[in-house]
């Protein structure tokens, strides 16, 4: 796998998990003991990323203390921002931290169980600016659904649906370290890049059929808690 850097957008109040989360990052939130962040670092870790660039905002101090002594085999950056970038903006900072012509980008409050290797060989030899990992769902009602054309090509995003089945971005994608540079300093990484470029660019999918979480509402971080009692991570 020739991509060995990650990026994780770690900024984010989580407005609906507070009330549990007691004034923390979302990405900080207690699994089993430990904060879902270092799940999502130890993943990358077993996967052969080296270098992980923390996007950093919301009381990243807190972050920032805890992976201070960093026990993990992997150097780790913090990318802080002064003021709310958005995820695009927050992605296009920490993209400054990359060394090599590409990072996973990962949100940091969702678990996608993939095959990082399969997802850079499809970004390569698709010849894309953008490789995005796909999830099948039976209900998109949390998330804006992907359509693909035969060629893997991403052609539509459509608004979030309650009981409709589709295919949802599930928070990794590989972008190239210079694929944002023209966008402006602060803007949504998903309605403002990837909603509205995919006719211009070139944006694959990869579909997945993994273990997906995404700990933005009060039951799944519930479920989080007992669904990782399996991981070793």
């Amino acid at each position: 796998m020739k991509i060995k850097e990650a990026i994780i957008l770690a900024g984010g109040f989580g407005t609906r998990l507070q009330p549990v989360l007691k004034d923390i990052p979302k990405a900080m939130a207690d699994i089993n003991g430990k904060p879902f962040l270092s799940y999502l670092v130890s993943f990358l870790v077993k996967h052969g990323i080296d270098h992980i660039i923390l996007g950093l905002g919301f009381k990243a101090e807190i972050i920032k203390s805890y992976f201070g002594a960093n026990p993990f085999k992997a150097q780790i950056t913090c990318s802080v921002e002064d003021k709310p970038l958005g995820t695009g903006g927050a992605t296009k900072k920490a993209l400054k931290y990359v060394k090599g012509e590409g990072a996973f980008i990962l949100n940091g409050d969702t678990f996608f169980e993939i095959d990082l290797g399969k997802l850079c060989s499809s970004y390569e030899s698709s010849g894309a600016e953008v490789a995005m990992a796909l999830k099948k769902v039976p209900d998109c009602y949390r998330y804006d659904s992907v359509a693909l054309d035969a060629d893997h090509r991403v052609i539509n995003f459509t608004p979030r649906k309650a009981r409709q089945e589709g295919l949802i971005n599930g928070g990794i994608q590989i972008i190239s370290r210079h694929a944002l540079d023209d966008m402006p300093e602060a803007f949504s990484f998903e309605n403002d890049f990837l909603m509205k470029k995919f006719d211009k660019i070139k944006i694959s999918g990869c579909v997945f059929d993994s273990y997906f979480i995404d700990i933005g509402i009060p039951e799944d971080y519930e479920k989080a808690k007992e669904d990782f009692k399996k991981f070793k991570y």
